[in-house]
């Protein structure tokens, strides 16, 4: 798409609404340099994650997101030779339960509605 087009659509201001939904800064980024999609699998793959979010959030439940904040610059130094100090390996500790416990509320929540 060109850019008259994409002005046409007013898609900066459509990608500032979808920025406005985020959780924390790494979404923000994300959606702030999303453009328009042309592959029409990943348009279907997309809309189908979106109704199962619309979902999930529709039964009240809370999505536990909170400690997946800020993980991204400790994640960076993966396999780089970083020796991380005692907070860094706190951080990672808590984002590694976090994951556990998102995965643990998807299985919980697959199981209810399949």
């Amino acid at each position: 798409m060109n850019a008259s087009t994409l002005e046409r659509l007013e898609y900066n201001r459509i990608r500032a609404m979808m920025a406005d939904y985020t959780v924390g800064p790494e979404g923000r980024q994300l959606a702030e340099r999303h453009g328009p999609e042309t592959d029409p699998k990943r348009v279907r793959a997309w809309l189908n994650e979106t109704s199962e979010a619309a979902a999930l959030l529709a039964t009240g439940a809370s999505v536990p997101l909170s400690a997946m904040e800020g993980v991204g610059p400790l994640l960076s130094l993966l396999g780089k030779s970083k020796i991380y100090n005692e907070q860094e390996l706190g951080y990672l500790s808590a984002w590694l339960q976090a994951i556990a416990q998102m995965k643990r509320y998807m299985n919980g929540k697959r199981i209810k509605q399949g």
